[in-house]
């Protein structure tokens, strides 16, 4: 259906792909999205960009919550490790 449009050709992957994103590499997704966006076809054509946008936005912010969410149990972790210490100083 969306291959006789040449211009939206790329939404059904788009989503397809997205819909998919948690079998596969979140960096390599945006990577491909961000590509994406470059195409003169999907520059030209606001609906198409905002879907890719909009799927680029979801994906990146799954990587900020899993690089993100990691960094700050290390830092608690790392504050309890000093908070430990401290008490057997004082004891």
């Amino acid at each position: 259906m969306f291959e006789a449009i040449p211009e939206m050709s790329s939404t059904p992957k788009i989503g397809r792909l997205r819909s998919e994103a948690e079998t596969m590499s979140f960096v390599g997704l945006s990577r491909f999205l961000n590509d994406q966006l470059q195409n003169p076809i999907m520059r030209n054509n606001p609906r198409l960009r905002l879907w890719c946008l909009a799927a680029k936005g979801y994906t990146d912010i799954e990587i900020r919550n899993r690089v993100g969410g990691t960094g700050w149990w290390l830092k608690l972790s790392n504050l309890r490790k000093r908070a430990l210490e401290i008490l057997r100083i004082v004891r």
